[in-house]
């Protein structure tokens, strides 16, 4: 646990940083909601490419670097899927399914299962009601995060 102890700070700090860099930055807060979406995405791209590099150079043990890079492969096929189809399929979603997805890999499926059943419909309730996401950006935000995952524990882990 000490080595991801060490990785995740850049994992977390850098995409919650927009948050606090949205008060800090006028035209960002001038685009209130608009501005901090696309804010909290540029940063979470950073911080998935930093920390894979990071993990990459530093020879992190392979769990770890997985992780990244299976955040990494979520972000992009994301990016990709909402740019080239005009979707808005949910990047909460995506980011809850990517890392179950791998946790999977560790502790067996029955857990994580579990917890998917019922983090999920809560997850999912909370972005319907709060207008932030239909049903089907939802899905395919979870089935982005799960395929991107489950790509990299095929390929790397």
């Amino acid at each position: 646990m000490n080595a991801i102890a060490r990785y995740v700070g850049i994992l977390t700090a850098l995409p919650v940083s927009a948050y606090i860099l949205k008060s800090i930055i006028p035209s960002i807060g001038a685009q209130g909601r608009r501005g901090e979406r696309k804010l909290a995405f540029i940063m979470s791209v950073i911080s998935y490419v930093a920390g894979t590099v990071f993990c990459l150079v530093r020879k992190a043990p392979r769990a770890v670097s997985g992780l990244f890079l299976s955040y990494l492969a979520s972000g992009t096929l994301l990016a990709l899927v909402n740019t080239a189809l005009k979707l808005k399929a949910s990047g909460h979603a995506c980011g809850f399914a990517g890392p179950l997805t791998y946790l999977a890999r560790f502790v067996g499926p029955v857990p994580v299962l579990m917890c998917a059943a019922l983090a999920l419909p809560i997850g999912y309730w909370a972005r319907i009601r709060a207008g932030r996401h239909s049903l089907r950006e939802l899905v395919s935000g979870t089935i982005i995060g799960f395929a991107a995952t489950q790509l990299v524990v095929l390929l790397y882990v």
